[in-house]
């Protein structure tokens, strides 16, 4: 089998200004994404995505960098592909755009590589854990309303009514505003439930120990992106003296970035995103080290629903460390802003049983695409 074509689509759909939302860096108003599609002379094809913000910048890398790469060879080399793509690129790459390009043709060949053998891509990444997957609201993002506080209380209260027991909240907006918030919604949701945090990098290593230190009354369960990723030494200050778990990866790339970061304990919990990091070929690698060094693994979720689909087969293959009678079980953040791209790529629906969501069993990432939404949402 070789690879014949490979298609790049920038994907856009704005918000209507009742669905805007803020983070930490940035405020939502538009949808986007960057997919490629990698189609063989056996008539099998298979879908990828990639995270980030720049999907421009990746369908040029895609396209002139990796494209030229890629036609004639055999899409079920996975490892050698990614070394050859990952080498021509590394004098401007290792980081950044070049690695999510990467990631979204890399999950497109395990989708081919799947479908080829009639079997989920999880079974071929080691086989199945488990069929479900606990998740969690990301939401609690900061609206245009008069009365923030309440807007986040009333949405807290509404992931409760769901059956929601963890959801995550989006600080970065100011210590004492982050600390208001924090109070109001741990007590909306009570003691039982678990609350995480998540500031996108928005303090530096002093103000994120000031602020953690003043939030482990609210037994906050991990701390996540407190300083950005560039500060080492940061992290490594903030686990000494902040007695709540550091999350951190969702800023970072490849085995080589998250070797230090695993090794040398400078977090609790590593946050990979496999449309990020370098797909499946990569996060394999990443997931093997983690469990070296005994570090629980809960990779980033964001984007539409082709990368929502690769999760979930990532999800089915994460493994249990430490493992135990009764393990600590994988939990899979589940992006509850509004997204068409979310909604309507593929023709499936994604199963939920409460809070859980069913893992596909079918070929590859076992979804089938949307061509009418593609060309919907498809920038020229």
């Amino acid at each position: 089998m070789k690879i014949v074509e490979i298609q790049s689509y920038v994907l856009e759909s704005p918000l209507n200004p009742g669905e805007y939302f803020t983070w930490a860096q940035a405020k939502v108003t538009r949808r986007v994404a960057a997919l490629v599609e990698i189609f063989t002379d056996e008539g099998i094809s298979g879908i990828g995505e990639a995270f980030g913000f720049s999907p421009m910048a990746v369908k040029a890398c895609v396209d002139h960098t990796f494209r030229p790469l890629l036609i004639q060879e055999n899409p079920m080399d996975t490892n050698r592909l990614w070394d050859k793509l990952y080498t021509a690129s590394r004098m401007e790459g290792q980081k950044g755009v070049p690695l999510q390009a990467l990631s979204a043709i890399d999950i497109a060949l395990w989708d081919i590589k799947g479908k080829f053998f009639r079997t989920p891509v999880a079974t071929l990444l080691g086989g199945r854990y488990r069929d479900w997957v606990e998740t969690y609201p990301t939401g609690l993002y900061r609206k245009d309303v008069k009365d923030q506080t309440a807007a986040l209380v009333e949405e807290a209260k509404g992931y409760l009514r769901q059956g929601y027991r963890a959801m995550k909240l989006k600080i970065g907006f100011g210590i004492e505003d982050d600390l208001e918030k924090i109070c109001a919604i741990r007590e909306a949701i009570g003691p039982q439930t678990r609350l995480m945090l998540d500031a996108n990098c928005a303090y530096n290593a002093s103000e994120a120990i000031w602020l953690g230190q003043r939030a482990e009354k609210y037994d906050i369960f991990w701390l996540e992106e407190p300083i950005p990723p560039e500060d080492f030494q940061g992290h490594l200050e903030i686990k000494e003296k902040v007695k709540i778990m550091l999350a951190a990866g969702e800023s970072e790339f490849t085995r080589y970035g998250f070797r230090d970061l695993i090794a040398k304990r400078a977090v609790d919990i590593i946050q990979p995103d496999l449309c990020s990091v370098g797909g499946f070929s990569e996060m394999l690698k990443i997931i093997a080290l983690a469990t070296a060094w005994n570090l629980r693994c809960i990779p980033h979720v964001w984007g539409t629903a082709i990368g929502l689909a690769a999760n979930l087969q990532l999800q089915a293959a994460m493994p249990h460390f430490p493992t135990s009678l009764m393990p600590e079980q994988s939990l899979m953040e589940y992006d509850r802003t509004p997204n068409p791209l979310r909604e309507e790529l593929v023709e499936e629906k994604f199963e939920m049983e409460g809070t859980r969501m069913k893992i596909p069993s079918r070929p590859g990432l076992g979804i089938t695409l949307n061509r009418k939404a593609l060309e919907k949402y498809r920038v020229a």
